[in-house]
């Protein structure tokens, strides 16, 4: 069996309260001047394992995102990379080897 999730959301993760040192914290992260990608993902780890996100290892997971870094108030693009990052180490934490953006929900889990 398989599992595709399919989530239409920015992806920026800034609710209030949230303490901008929190690995969660995906807009503060992605709009720090001094991110790398490699930090990035670093973080994205270990939001992943802060928050226990974890799938089966014996259960093949697709995630499509679309909207990614857009919204009400979307990150610039030159920092899309920084963002991409961030979800790529917390999807491979998660136990999930690959995820992709898409442009339409209809993309999703052909």
């Amino acid at each position: 069996s398989k599992l595709c999730v399919a989530i239409a959301s920015d992806m920026l993760n800034n609710f209030p309260g949230m303490s901008d040192k929190s690995a969660l914290n995906t807009r503060k992260i992605v709009l720090d001047s001094a991110m790398t990608a490699d930090m990035a993902k670093s973080l994205g780890r270990q939001a992943a394992e802060q928050s226990g996100v974890k799938f089966p290892a014996q259960l093949p997971v697709r995630i499509f995102v679309l909207g990614q870094g857009t919204g009400p108030n979307p990150i610039p693009l030159d920092k899309n990379s920084i963002l991409t990052a961030y979800w790529n180490g917390f999807w491979e934490a998660a136990g999930i080897s690959s995820s992709n953006q898409i442009r339409s929900l209809d993309q999703a889990c052909l």
